[in-house]
């Protein structure tokens, strides 16, 4: 039995589809799609994939992507492979367990947090993706003026990184190029309906960031200086 399994996600995010709506899915393929090719089938890996919605989304989304998804925990990833048979999910913990190929897309939403050794975690990570893929993450964040508000609403023992966003950004930086990011306002509220936005204007506030940048490709490596 591993920390994420099936009892994990019941005891600290029991109404899992209900924070992850379509608005939400839909906001993250978009910020992608914005970012690659667009006339080419990519291959794409969420690691830390959870419950599995959003590498479902992805697929439904992109039918010609080959959508790959990778989680601890076994009997998580069989039940996902069972709900979403489109995506190809398998057992293996982000940074550790490298995959036979790379990939155009690598995708990590709320997971970078929960990782062990993340400065060598997130280079291995990188690693996995071709020369100038894309690698995408949202973590959330403890600075700026709703960071107390972060920190005391969070009950998640297995968040292990509580970073600012400058932190988050360092470390996207130092591994790849072009980055960009924003913010995203996340609240769920005791009655209604989930609540996220994004905000570029307002992402110096935001409890949470989307971050995305790439891989050096092959003349990006040519004109780097170490």
């Amino acid at each position: 039995m591993s920390d994420f399994d099936a009892a994990y996600f019941e005891e600290n995010y029991a109404d899992y589809s209900a924070q992850n709506p379509p608005g939400k899915l839909g906001h993250y393929h978009a910020a992608i799609r914005r970012r690659v090719e667009a006339d080419r089938a990519l291959s794409v890996l969420d690691v830390g994939c959870g419950l599995g919605v959003w590498a479902d989304h992805l697929a439904r989304a992109e039918p010609g992507w080959a959508v790959s998804a990778s989680d601890v925990d076994a009997g998580v990833i069989a039940s996902n492979q069972a709900r979403f048979p489109t995506v190809d999910f398998s057992v293996a913990r982000a940074g550790e367990d490298a995959p036979q190929s790379r990939f155009d897309v690598l995708t990590a939403m709320d997971v970078l947090e929960h990782v062990p050794n993340i400065e060598n975690q997130f280079s291995q990570l990188c690693s996995w993706l071709v020369p100038g893929g894309l690698f995408a993450f949202v973590v959330p964040v403890y600075d700026g003026p709703l960071g107390p508000i972060v920190h005391l609403l969070d009950k998640d023992p297995t968040h292990i990184h509580k970073w600012s966003r400058k932190r988050w950004l360092e470390l996207a930086e130092g591994q790849l190029v072009d980055v960009e990011w924003h913010g995203l306002f996340r609240i769920m509220p005791p009655v209604g309906r989930y609540i996220h936005f994004p905000s570029s204007r307002l992402r110096q506030a935001a409890p949470a960031v989307f971050v995305s940048g790439r891989t050096r490709s092959s003349a990006d490596q040519q004109g780097h200086v170490t």
